[in-house]
């Protein structure tokens, strides 16, 4: 594989390594056999039932996110609430979670020998652009009405993690950071400090 380059077969062979598959996919015999003798195979251990996320996939996730919003757009803390809550209330989302964040992390291993949360920011964006087919917000092919590519019917585990994590990703960033990177101070809801203010209260009242 050329550095920093995945496509979206290969990440499907990652998402077999991480659930303990051993039928490769597409030709995957040696990516397989390499995660194999690096002990890297999670076996049967993904969560079945809706429950708390661990930590490693808290962060994974937190890390994905960052690197799909970028930096000064309005902080990212408020996708871990809705990751959580999901997590805990709606069956199969920690499954998805776990296994799309250990996805990541085998991928990033084996592009830059570390996990996804310390991958460099470009590693971490090549695994979403090219492995998940995700448009990045600073793209000129963005659109807010087709923010992920369309998936084929037959890769079922890629459609899954497409329509249950990287939309709900994007819908939740088109509803408040997208806002931010349109020039607005705040999104409904968001809390704002009081000395965000730039009226002085004197001048809103009667003389």
């Amino acid at each position: 594989m050329s550095e920093k380059t995945i496509t979206r077969r290969q990440f499907l062979m990652y998402s077999a390594v991480a659930a303990g598959g051993l039928v490769a996919l597409g030709g995957g015999a040696a990516l397989l056999d390499q995660a194999r003798r690096q002990q890297t195979i999670t076996q049967d251990d993904i969560p079945a039932e809706p429950g708390s996320l661990d930590e490693q996939t808290r962060v994974t996730l937190a890390a994905m996110v960052a690197a799909y919003v970028g930096t000064g757009n309005g902080g990212t803390n408020h996708y871990a609430p809705f990751f959580d809550w999901q997590a805990v209330n709606v069956p199969e989302q920690r499954r998805r979670f776990t296994l799309f964040a250990r996805t990541l992390n085998l991928a990033a291993n084996d592009l830059s020998d570390t996990s996804y949360a310390a991958a460099p920011l470009d590693v971490r964006r090549a695994i979403l652009r090219d492995g998940m087919g995700v448009v990045m917000p600073d793209s000129v092919w963005f659109d807010p009405q087709s923010a992920t590519a369309e998936p084929d019917e037959d890769d079922a585990l890629w459609l899954e993690f497409n329509r249950h994590i990287i939309v709900e990703m994007v819908k939740i960033f088109l509803q408040t950071n997208a806002l931010i990177m349109l020039g607005y101070n705040f999104w409904p809801g968001q809390p704002a400090g009081l000395d965000e203010y730039t009226t002085p209260i004197e001048q809103t009242r009667g003389s």
